[in-house]
C-alpha cells in the first residue's frame, strides 16, 4: 500500500506537493527510482562534488496551474554552510506554451542576479545545490486548463557533521526530522533503492 501526504503550502498558488507519507511508501518510491537508473544520477553527483555516500531523503511530485505572488517572490534558501544536500528537479508534464516555471538566484560574488528556467522534457532534469535560492516563477495556465507536473528529489550526505544542516532543511511529512533516525537509516551508506 502506498500512502501519500498532500499539501498546498502557498495561498497565492494552487501548487500541490505529494510525497510518501511513511517508510513503506518511501521505500516503494526508492525502488521505482532505482529501476529507472537513479543510482547512476547519485553516482554522478557524488563524482562531481567529491562525495561518497548520498541518500535520497525526500521526494515529491508537484502539480501546479498558477503561481501569482502578491508580495513578491518567496525564495527557498538552503541553510547549510557547506554543500551537503542537493535537489534534483525532473519535469514530467508541461503545460502547452509554458514559459519559465522556476526562478533562481545564485549566491555569487560576481552578483550574477536572477535567472529563469524553462523546464524541458527533452533536456531532462537539473541539479540545484548550495548557494542557489529557488522559487516558482509567476505563471498561470488556468485559461488553457493546463498544468505542469515536476518531481523534486532531495539527496544528502548524512553523517555527524552534516546532520544539523539536513534537519533544518527537511519539510516533507517523511522522513521525520529526528537525528538518531536519519543517522541510523541513511548515515554513511549509499542508497538509492532501499531505505
Amino acid at each position: 500500500d502506498f500512502n501519500w501526504y498532500a499539501q498546498r503550502p502557498y495561498q497565492y498558488s494552487d501548487a500541490h506537493y505529494m510525497s510518501p507519507a511513511d517508510e513503506t511508501s518511501f521505500n516503494i518510491l526508492l525502488q521505482a527510482l532505482n529501476q529507472g537508473g537513479f543510482d547512476q544520477v547519485l553516482a554522478g553527483i557524488e563524482r562531481a562534488f567529491n562525495k561518497t555516500s548520498l541518500s535520497v531523503i525526500e521526494a515529491s511530485f508537484i502539480a501546479t496551474q498558477y503561481y501569482e505572488p502578491m508580495k513578491g517572490y518567496t525564495w527557498f534558501e538552503p541553510e547549510q554552510e557547506n554543500a551537503t544536500s542537493w535537489e534534483i528537479i525532473l519535469p514530467l508534464w508541461l503545460a502547452k506554451g509554458s514559459g519559465p516555471e522556476l526562478a533562481i538566484k545564485v549566491d555569487d560574488p560576481r552578483n550574477l542576479g536572477r535567472a529563469y528556467v524553462k523546464h524541458s522534457l527533452e533536456s531532462g532534469g537539473y541539479v540545484i545545490g548550495h548557494g542557489v535560492e529557488t522559487c516558482l516563477a509567476p505563471h498561470s495556465f488556468r485559461i488553457q486548463k493546463e498544468m505542469t507536473v515536476t518531481m523534486s528529489i532531495r539527496v544528502a550526505e548524512i553523517n555527524e557533521d552534516s546532520i544539523n544542516d539536513v534537519l533544518t532543511s527537511l519539510w516533507q511529512h517523511y522522513p521525520p526530522a529526528n537525528a538518531t533516525y536519519l543517522l541510523e537509516k541513511f548515515g554513511g551508506q549509499q542508497q538509492a533503492a532501499v531505505g
